[in-house]
């Protein structure tokens, strides 16, 4: 009982503030204090997409990373992205992984809409699986951070699509 209580406080402590202006401090509430386990299994499930799309996996395929160190290029994945998501994509360590980010993938030729593509599997894959298997549903606001999360991070990230979008994120 005491614990529903909690959860519930919690709850009206996290929608009392801005998905836009408090999108990654609420975003580190939600994927490390709320739902953990979730939030890396679900970044572990966008990963796993991503190679749904033929382009994508052609270019996964080339590189033979799948191959050899699928399990490798996962964590790195998650633990850059945790980087920006931890401290900000505007702070030091945040901006570092971005830069990382650009480089690894600079020495390919990927379309902007892959990029958008695997942008937007990091912000929609965590809301679907907090929705389906989440102890509570994820609610207007957190889908609102999340999204504002990663548009702020394509914007770092230097996507073209949303240059126009990222004095607003």
């Amino acid at each position: 009982m005491l614990c529903l209580w909690l959860r519930s406080q919690r709850q009206r402590f996290l929608s009392s503030f801005s998905p836009q202006e408090d999108a990654d401090y609420l975003l580190r509430i939600v994927t490390n204090v709320e739902f953990p386990y979730l939030s890396h299994t679900s970044m572990e499930f966008a990963i796993f997409r991503t190679c749904a799309i033929p382009s994508i996996s052609k270019i996964l395929d080339k590189t033979g990373v799948f191959r050899v160190a699928a399990a490798k290029r996962a964590d790195d994945t998650e633990i850059l992205t945790r980087e920006f998501w931890l401290h900000h994509v505007d702070s030091d360590r945040g901006s570092r992984a971005i830069r990382r980010l650009n480089f690894i993938h600079s020495q390919y030729v990927i379309s902007n809409d892959d990029y958008l593509y695997v942008l937007a599997l990091f912000a929609r894959e965590p809301v679907r699986w907090g929705s389906r298997i989440g102890v509570q549903k994820m609610d207007k606001c957190g889908r609102g951070r999340s999204i504002c999360e990663m548009a702020r991070c394509g914007c770092a990230y230097g996507d073209q699509a949303h240059s126009g979008e990222c004095t607003r994120a």
